[in-house]
C-alpha cells in the first residue's frame, strides 16, 4: 500500500534537478541549452555567442524542473 501511495504522490509533484554543462570551448554546451529551452526540441536558428563566465537557466518539461548551469569553456574558466 505504501509503494502505491508513494507512486501516486510522485505523479503530482515536480522533480527538481541541477545540471552543470562543462566542456571545452565550441563543444555545443550553449546550443544544447538552447535546444532544451525550445518547446519543440528542434535546434533554434539563432547564433550563440561564447559564454562569458556562466549562464544559469531554468527549464521545465514533463513535471521536471531543471536548473542548468552553462559554464564557459574558455581556458581562463577551466
Amino acid at each position: 500500500m505504501g509503494a502505491a501511495f508513494k507512486k501516486l504522490l510522485s505523479s503530482f509533484q515536480k522533480k527538481k534537478i541541477s545540471i552543470s554543462l562543462i566542456g571545452l570551448e565550441n563543444s555545443g554546451k550553449s546550443t544544447l541549452l538552447s535546444v532544451l529551452m525550445s518547446s519543440d526540441g528542434a535546434t533554434p536558428n539563432t547564433q550563440t555567442v561564447p559564454t562569458i563566465g556562466l549562464d544559469v537557466k531554468t527549464v521545465t518539461q514533463n513535471k521536471v524542473e531543471m536548473k542548468v548551469w552553462d559554464v564557459g569553456g574558455a581556458k581562463q574558466y577551466r
